[in-house]
């Protein structure tokens, strides 16, 4: 079953690093769209995408959240899991700007969150799995995907265009082309 996950990039530093991130990972808006390319980012060379990136789908529903000139905050999708690969190698080539990544999967089953500042060494990371216990794990994926998804509830899963098969959902797309289904902004 397709599980979406939603990330978001939070990303500050001096205006002349944060539009050098700008440039070299999203483009430069002149001569080439904005997207969050993962390709561009750790290129697959042949390898399996999950193996590379960590996920299983390159990056769609694009968006900018915020833009200014010292920071920036962006979010994109993925299948079936945080692209963790490439989250690393973004905070291990750009160690002069502060991240703040948080991601949450559409079925509220996993959040994870990761931080680097460049005042402080390393890279903080958290990953909470949603169990039956009534943990706090459950309270922080509920905040997380209310604040990236907009509901905190487990969703409906027939209601939002799942149908059981077995003991497992799929998502069923009627009436939509292959290439709607491609990876919006994306030119091939």
């Amino acid at each position: 079953m397709a599980n979406v996950y939603r990330t978001e990039y939070e990303v500050k530093g001096t205006e002349q690093e944060l539009k050098k991130f700008i440039v070299e990972v999203l483009g430069d808006g002149v001569t080439e769209r904005q997207y969050f390319d993962l390709e561009k980012i750790v290129p697959l060379d042949g390898q399996e995408m999950d193996t590379v990136w960590g996920s299983e789908s390159e990056a769609f529903n694009f968006q900018f959240c915020h833009v200014s000139s010292t920071k920036i905050v962006f979010r994109f999708d993925t299948n079936n899991c945080t692209p963790l690969h490439v989250c690393f190698a973004l905070m291990n080539k750009y160690t002069l700007l502060t991240f703040n990544v948080r991601s949450c999967c559409e079925l509220l089953i996993e959040a994870v969150r990761f931080v680097m500042n460049p005042r402080i060494q390393g890279i903080g990371c958290e990953c909470h799995e949603w169990n039956d216990d009534g943990g706090v794990w459950r309270k922080y994926i509920k905040n997380e995907a209310k604040y990236l998804w907009g509901y905190s509830k487990k969703p409906n899963l027939e209601k939002r265009g799942f149908v059981k098969v077995g003991n497992t959902y799929v998502k069923v797309h009627f009436g939509i082309s292959l290439e709607e289904l491609r990876p919006r902004f994306k030119v091939s």
